[in-house]
């Protein structure tokens, strides 16, 4: 339980505000001072210090507990009660890779029930991007929305951004002009955009018939 500061510690450090930064800060230190005395005076009103003093009893050991329990886990031990069932990407914290020379974009060379029009599209060249965007119709993969990026990419917002409205995909240009947009196919995997309650009916279609697959590899 947090114990407040005694009242005369504020009204030192209000005279030392005053001091230090003039009188129009006291004055707002002093009007600071009055709100917090008020709060004091609330909290001291209403507080169950009984039920406060139970929950300290009570949570002190525990925290202590479970603090030693995660120094004697493996890894992998103290991992459990995060990860779940939910699928996870494991990095190791005593490995360093070098940066990437290019930044990356997931894509779908063979994308099923697509709108064609609306989807953001791509070529791909030697396994770099050369073009994105709604209007590329000599495509050759769809831009599933997946990107792995370095702080680059604000670099190229900001210079989009001298000439016109940054977006995602002007941002994504810049990066091609420069040679940095590298293409990851996605393969084995069904998605989907979710952009209006059709496509929200067809995204339910497709994680019930995930789920069903799920189920049967299961059993």
């Amino acid at each position: 339980m947090l114990v407040p500061p005694p009242p005369w510690a504020w009204i030192a450090q209000s005279i030392t505000w005053q001091a230090m930064l003039g009188t129009a800060t006291f004055i707002i230190a002093i009007s600071a001072f009055f709100n917090n005395v008020s709060r004091l005076a609330a909290f001291l009103k209403y507080a169950d210090f009984r039920r406060a003093a139970i929950t300290t009893v009570c949570s002190v050991p525990t925290c202590i507990l479970s603090a030693w329990g995660y120094t004697r886990l493996s890894s992998a031990g103290a991992a459990l009660p995060i990860c779940f069932a939910e699928p996870v990407l494991p990095i190791l914290a005593d490995r360093l890779s070098a940066p990437a020379g290019y930044q990356r974009l997931l894509v779908d060379f063979k994308p099923v029930g697509i709108d064609e029009d609306d989807a953001t599209k791509v070529k791909v060249q030697h396994g770099r991007i050369t073009a994105i965007g709604k209007d590329v119709w000599d495509y050759d993969a769809v831009d599933t929305g997946y990107f792995l990026l370095d702080p680059r990419v604000f670099g190229a917002l900001k210079e989009v951004a001298q000439v016109e409205p940054p977006s995602v995909t002007l941002g994504m240009r810049k990066l091609i002009a420069a040679d940095q947009l590298a293409a990851v196919s996605l393969t084995g995997v069904r998605w989907t955009d979710v952009d209006t309650p059709e496509d929200y009916s067809k995204a339910e279609v497709l994680l019930a018939a995930a789920g069903r697959r799920q189920k049967i590899g299961a059993s």
